[in-house]
């Protein structure tokens, strides 16, 4: 079965597998045809806004990156994304950060997609064959 947070790099841009972007009409209220919610995503270099279309105030404001605390073994696979970041538990001091956006272009796909993951899964718990994006730059 394929991964619904699988996202595809094309010449048109980014695609999200497992929503259906090809209903292009987007009705009042930001519902898709079919009933399905359009998700938004201020992707900024340093913050990450997301929520879903007509909604007056995003639904997560988080750092856009992924950390590992300095004591980490170097091969560990426990980085610290987004929302888990501002967690009061967490000391950010000689943590190595990995930024997805450097300069105002995208360099870092992998980190993004863990970044975006963790907001739609955790934060909006987006189901994404029931969901389209909405990506802003």
């Amino acid at each position: 079965m394929q991964d619904p947070f699988e996202f595809k790099y094309t010449s048109l841009g980014l695609s999200w597998i497992g929503a259906d972007l090809n209903k292009r009409e987007v009705p009042v209220g930001f519902y898709m045809t079919g009933g399905s919610r359009v998700v938004v995503i201020d992707n900024g270099g340093g913050l990450l806004k997301a929520g879903f279309g007509g909604d007056k105030d995003p639904i997560a404001v988080v750092p856009n990156c992924i950390a590992k605390s300095p004591g980490s073994n170097a091969n560990s696979k426990k980085w610290l994304a987004a929302d888990q970041l501002q967690a009061q538990d967490v000391d950010v001091t000689g943590m190595t950060l990995r930024r997805p956006i450097d300069r105002g272009y995208l360099i870092n796909t992998e980190v993004q997609r863990e970044v975006w993951e963790r907001v739609l899964r955790s934060l909006l718990q987006v189901d994404p064959t029931n969901s389209s994006l909405l990506l802003v730059e």
